[in-house]
C-alpha cells in the first residue's frame, strides 16, 4: 500500500551535538517512557512545523495583530462596564435624593453623610436603594455592591454608632438642579 502525497516522508541526514541528543533521549524516555522507532523524527518534525508556524505569524502580524485587538476589545469592554456601572449609581444617587428629600442637603447638593471629612452613606440605606432601582434579590444587591467597589465608588465598610457606612470614593457630577416646589415659587 503506497502512502498518500502527505505522509510521504524525505530523509534528512544531519548532526547535532552530543549535549543535545542527550536532552533529546531524555526527553523522549521521560514522555514516553522508552525509546520507540520514529519518536525523534516525529519531535524534529514537530519543532520544525512549530518553527515555520511562529515565523509565519511573525513576519505576517498575525499574532501580534491578534493580541493587540483582542486588548482593545477587552478595553472597551471594560470601558463600557465602568460607564454602565457609573449609570447606574447615578440611579442609585437620584433615588437616595428621592428617598431623603426632606434631609437633602441643596447647599452641598449631596445625599451622602459627612464623617470626618468623608462621604458615607449606610449599608442598609444603599441596599435598599438597590432593591427599589433594580431589585430586591440578594444576589442582585450583592452584585452591585460588589460592582461599584471593583469601579472604585464606594469602598471598605465604616464601622460606626451601631451601623455599618461606605464610603464614597466618586465624586459626582453635579446633579441637575432640583425642580422648584409650588410653595417655592408662590414665594
Amino acid at each position: 500500500m503506497k502512502k498518500s502525497l502527505s505522509e510521504e516522508k524525505k530523509r534528512l541526514d544531519m548532526n547535532i551535538s552530543k549535549v543535545v541528543y542527550e536532552e533529546l533521549m531524555a526527553y523522549i524516555n521521560q514522555k514516553h517512557g522508552f525509546y520507540k522507532k520514529g519518536d525523534i523524527t516525529n519531535l524534529v518534525e514537530l519543532a520544525i512545523k512549530n518553527l515555520i508556524k511562529q515565523s509565519q505569524d511573525q513576519n505576517t502580524g498575525t499574532h501580534t495583530h491578534t493580541k493587540s485587538m483582542q486588548k482593545t476589545k477587552t478595553k472597551t469592554k471594560t470601558k463600557e462596564v465602568k460607564l454602565k456601572v457609573y449609570e447606574e449609581w447615578k440611579k442609585i444617587i437620584e433615588y437616595l435624593i428621592f428617598l431623603f428629600k426632606d434631609n437633602y442637603d441643596p447647599i452641598n447638593r449631596s445625599p451622602y453623610k459627612i464623617w470626618k471629612g468623608t462621604k458615607i452613606v449606610a449599608s442598609e440605606v444603599l441596599r435598599r436603594a438597590i432593591s427599589q432601582v433594580f431589585g430586591s434579590d440578594k444576589r442582585t444587591i450583592d452584585h452591585r455592591i460588589k460592582a461599584f467597589i471593583e469601579n472604585r465608588i464606594i469602598s471598605e465598610v465604616i464601622h460606626e454608632d451601631d451601623w455599618d457606612y461606605f464610603k464614597v470614593l466618586y465624586e459626582d457630577p453635579e446633579p441637575e438642579a432640583q425642580p422648584a416646589t409650588i410653595e417655592e415659587n408662590r414665594r
